[in-house]
């Protein structure tokens, strides 16, 4: 079997109020070599400081020179990208953010994958041990990163933006793009 390397990444927010997002979702990259994906990181960052652009991947502050050319690389690139997807008009969960990390756990233990790359988002300590042990008593190891130190965060972020405005404000066009590549759950 050939081992999947995962890189989970997030968009919308987890709360319930009238200023928040309708949808929270995780999207998960699933590729065989994770060096693909860093070498696509590279590539941008190269062409993005030759624009005296920042050397840091997130696809919110990018304009769209910089989104085509990363989704004209990403189509050419083997990969899936699964999406868990919380519509928080449909369901009410107290913790949105660990409902869909079950679902992931669900999905992937299937696959038997053993390593997962989660972007870091809570500095809870106590909150974060209790979602490594959750993976754990999957049979799944989960690791914390900070997207600067593992680049291949920086393209689970682009898609996880690109199926968010897609889903939450229907702009659709880097969705429409990458649509082959994304399975959505």
């Amino acid at each position: 079997m050939e081992k999947k390397n995962i890189y989970i990444d997030e968009s919308g927010d987890t709360g319930y109020t009238k200023k928040s997002t309708r949808y929270f979702i995780l999207t998960a990259v699933v590729v065989g070599d994770p060096f693909v994906l860093r070498r696509v990181v590279k590539n941008i960052y190269k062409f993005k400081l030759s624009k005296k652009r920042t050397s840091i991947l997130h696809t919110y502050n990018e304009d769209n020179v910089v989104k085509n050319k990363l989704a004209k690389e990403m189509r050419e690139k083997d990969l899936k990208c699964i999406v868990f997807i919380l519509d928080k008009n449909k369901i009410f969960v107290k913790d949105p953010y660990r409902y869909l990390l079950n679902k992931i756990i669900i999905y992937f233990s299937t696959l038997k994958v053993t390593q997962i790359t989660l972007a870091k988002r809570d500095t809870r300590k106590s909150y974060n041990k209790n979602i490594i042990n959750l993976f754990h008593s999957s049979g799944m190891e989960l690791q914390f990163s900070d997207p600067a130190l593992e680049k291949s965060l920086q393209i689970a972020d682009f898609y996880s933006w690109s199926v968010f405005s897609h889903l939450e404000y229907g702009y659709s066009v880097y969705f429409l793009k990458l649509k082959d590549q994304i399975i959505l759950r």
